[in-house]
């Protein structure tokens, strides 16, 4: 069992990837900008987070035509605590202020499974550890607490 924590992609965004992987433009140049203009603070943000997750994807899976190989005996689960408001609606923070979009994150399972996941059920971070739990084969008469759906068993009707 194995945790990575990577760097994540926070204000003030351009800080996070280098001014050559700059994919969307154009980007804010001051802090005004980015309160005052949310199109521009996207591309700032979506040029983050591409070269952040496409940075550490190539380190984790180096050779992607080996996939099969990293994943012969090994179950990835990438997700992120919090996403950004970008300043959209009114948002005074890019975080930390309890806003419905700053809870949408990416959960993405790599690997080989033995049940299919429906895609369809609203997973959510709760979700992770007993999904943990049970790719390890954790009974659950040993549990101590009860934990929320794993997302092996999760269906679209237990939203």
């Amino acid at each position: 069992f194995i945790v990575l924590n990577k760097r994540g992609t926070h204000f003030i965004y351009e800080d996070v990837y280098p001014k050559g992987a700059t994919v969307w433009k154009p980007v804010p140049e001051t802090i005004e900008e980015f309160e005052n203009n949310p199109d521009l603070t996207a591309n700032s943000y979506d040029n983050a987070i591409l070269f952040n997750v496409n940075g550490f994807f190539e380190e984790l899976f180096p050779n992607s035509e080996n996939l099969p190989q990293y994943t012969q005996n090994t179950i990835y689960i990438y997700t992120s605590d919090h996403a950004e408001t970008l300043y959209e609606d009114g948002a005074t923070s890019s975080h930390c202020s309890g806003t419905k979009v700053e809870t949408q994150v990416p959960l993405v399972i790599i690997g080989k499974l033995q049940v299919n996941i429906d895609t369809k059920y609203k997973a959510s971070h709760s979700n992770i550890f007993p999904t943990i739990l049970d790719l390890m084969n954790v009974p659950k008469e040993i549990r101590i607490h009860p934990y929320s759906r794993s997302l092996l068993k999760a269906k679209e009707s237990d939203s």
